[in-house]
């Protein structure tokens, strides 16, 4: 649901390019668990810092 409404708050133009990007964090972040101690909250920081928002606001405002 949380990904549904961050898709949601996105603006058309970058909505291919972010739900590309979501895919390879995802893929790259179930690769990295196996080997790595990696969680959640680098994934949103990476996304925060290429997009500049707050994911914890959208997620509280769009829930």
């Amino acid at each position: 649901m949380f990904i549904y409404n961050f898709l949601l708050y996105v603006d058309k133009f970058k909505y291919y390019q972010l739900f590309f990007l979501f895919l390879t964090l995802y893929f790259e972040y179930k690769n990295l668990r196996k080997k790595e101690k990696i969680n959640i909250y680098m994934i949103q920081t990476c996304l925060q810092c290429i997009y500049k928002i707050n994911l914890i606001d959208i997620k509280f405002k769009y829930t």
